[in-house]
Parts: structure tokens; sequence; C-alpha cells
């Protein structure tokens, strides 16, 4: 593995997800990659590496190390850049999400990937942990009946500047751009269809020190019928949730789920009648499920495994498309105030990926 960003997340990458997986016997960092020189220093003190396998540019990493993949860990504004350059080069690419910071550069990822053939995928952390696996296979087990809707609630106090990364106060609709890829990744799977149609607005409240939009309110569709809405914020009095940690409720015909700081309850339908109105942590705790791996580790996990010949992965390149549509679809209904047709944007991917 190259590795292409190691500081910052990066570093996380480097010191927490990768070592597991290398001690499994699956992976082995060669050559790592960034502009900043300190960050490089500490990633070649800590991996052992020699001089030679260290680099600033990308371009000539990707060139000079022998890698079979590569894992770019980089701003979503170089994605199609660092992609380009290591497929190019030969290389099989795991990034991290989301795909890229516009339509242009996303149909751009597209391109390279029917260009060059190589094996494509993004890192949806979130969907992948332990408690939204237990979701998930509760959602689909089949034993709720009917799906109706889903809502999802992340709610933060995090409007002083540079108290969520610098960065993060600088962008253009950071809860879209940098926090919904996940969340409408999770919504998507969950709903267990292509999404369909959008509806959004955001906004920054006076009192948000961000450059752009930081709070978002919005209702989607999915091809099956099921809907889903969507509290995103980062300006409240108060954060009642943790960013890995929203609020889900899944509300079926004979059962309500609700994901809540970690914990899945299930309450029942009572067609006497007699319980009509339950509070939450009222319900029976559904045990988590049971895995060696969850999170980022899984997912490098399951990468390699594709890469050997095993099964696709669910965060290829194909499939995380659909998410990364739903971003678009918010911007552009955020911005119009009209409700989007999510698969328009994702055919604007193709066609702007055509040669």
């Amino acid at each position: 593995m190259l590795q292409i960003g190691v500081g910052g997340y990066g570093a996380a990458w480097l010191r927490d997800f990768v070592p597991p997986v290398k001690a499994r016997g699956l992976v082995e960092t060669v050559a790592v990659c960034d502009i900043d020189e300190q960050a490089l220093g500490e990633a070649r003190d800590f991996l052992g590496l020699p001089e030679t396998q260290c680099f600033t540019d990308a371009a000539q990493a990707c060139r000079q190390a022998d890698a079979d993949f590569a894992l770019i860990s980089t701003p979503p504004w170089d994605h199609a850049d660092h992609v380009a350059m290591a497929a190019n080069a030969g290389m099989d690419v795991l990034c991290e999400k989301p795909i890229a910071a516009s339509i242009e550069d996303t149909a751009r990822i597209v391109r390279t990937a029917r260009e060059t053939g190589r094996r494509i995928a993004f890192t949806m952390t979130h969907r992948f942990d332990q408690a939204h696996s237990t979701l998930r296979r509760e959602v689909h087990s089949g034993q709720y009946g009917a799906l109706d809707y889903i809502a999802f609630r992340l709610t933060g106090e995090l409007r002083r500047f540079a108290s969520w990364g610098r960065f993060r106060h600088e962008m253009d609709d950071v809860m879209l751009v940098e926090a919904a890829i996940h969340h409408f990744d999770i919504l998507r799977d969950l709903a267990g269809a292509a999404p369909a149609s959008f509806f959004a607005t955001s906004w920054n409240p006076p009192w948000g020190e961000f450059a752009g939009d930081s709070q978002v309110l919005a209702i989607m569709r999915f091809g099956n019928d099921v809907r889903a809405s969507y509290e995103s914020t980062a300006c409240n009095a108060v954060s009642i949730n943790e960013y890995f940690k929203g609020t889900i409720r899944a509300e079926f015909d004979k059962a309500t789920l609700i994901l809540d700081g970690g914990r899945l309850e299930r309450m029942y339908y009572d067609p006497t009648g007699q319980e009509p109105v339950r509070r939450p942590g009222s319900g029976e705790t559904v045990e988590p499920v049971v895995q060696d791996s969850f999170g980022n580790v899984w997912i490098i996990e399951r990468f390699v495994q594709w890469l050997r010949g095993g099964e696709p992965m669910p965060t290829r390149l194909e499939q995380t498309l659909q998410s990364q549509a739903m971003v678009f679809a918010a911007l552009e209904s955020a911005r119009t105030g009209k409700q989007v047709d999510v698969r328009a944007i994702a055919d604007r991917f193709g066609h702007l990926a055509r040669p």
C-alpha cells in the first residue's frame, strides 16, 4: 500500500486503522506521501521507512512506489487528481469520502475507473460501525413488516471558529459536503433502494462562525417509496448527538426501531391500543452484531479481500455514486429552493464521464 495523506485523519489511518490489518498479514505500507514535511517525517519514523519511500509529490509517489493499491486521505478537492495518478500508475484505490467536491471531479473519477479498469472504493466508515451494522441487520431482517420512513437527527454545537477543525469553518456547505455523505449513505442503505427525489434547505445563523451554511433540513424519497427526513446542524445551543452517533428512527408497520447513543431499541405495535404512547428509552434493547472488526479496519480488510478475488466492496465506486448524487442533489435543492431528481444528477456523472 501507498498512503497519500498522512497528516490529520490520515494519521489515524496510519496509527489506528492499518496496524490491525497489517497484523493479520493483509497489508504492508511501503510508501507514504504528504505535502506537510512534518507529518511526512512522523509517518516515516512511525513506519521505519527509508527516505526514498517518503514523498512530498503525489505524482512522483505513484510513479515510484511499488504498491498494489493507494490509500488516499486528502481533502475532497484533491481526490480526482490523486485517484487518477494512482490508477494510471496501475494501482487500485481506496479513498476517503466523499468521492469528490464537485460533479465535474466526480465524473473525472468515473472516467478514470473506466479508462484504467482499476478497482476504486471509498471509506464510508459510519455505515460499518457496530451500531449501524446492527441497525442494518434489523431493518433488512423482514421481521418488522413494511418500512415506511426513516428519521435521521444529528444536532451539534460547533459554532465557534475552528472548534470543528479550521478547514470545516472555511468551507461552503460544510454539513452537506463534509458530513452528509455518511448520513445519506446510511439512509440509502437502510431504505434498500436508489434515491429518487430530494428537497433540502440550508443556512448559517448569525451566531455561526462558518463561511457557508451549517444547518440543514431535508426530505428525501427512494425508488421503493420509502421516505426519510434529515436534520444535521452545527450551530445549535447544545450538542444532543456526537458526530458518529446521530439518532435514527425507522418506522415500520409493526414496530419502531430507535438507534440513539449507540443503543438500538425496538417497540412493537400493540393492536389492542393499550399502549398508544411510548417514550424513547422504554423499548427492548437489541443485541448488537458481533464480529472481528468494524469501521475503517473492516473496510480495509474487505478492500484487500476484494483485490484478492473476494466479494466486491459494498462501498465501491458504482455504489457510492448513489450516495454522492444525494449530496449534489441536496446542494442544488438548497440553492434553488426546488425539489431535485436525484437520478438526473447520477445521469450527469455518466454524461460528463464520456470521452
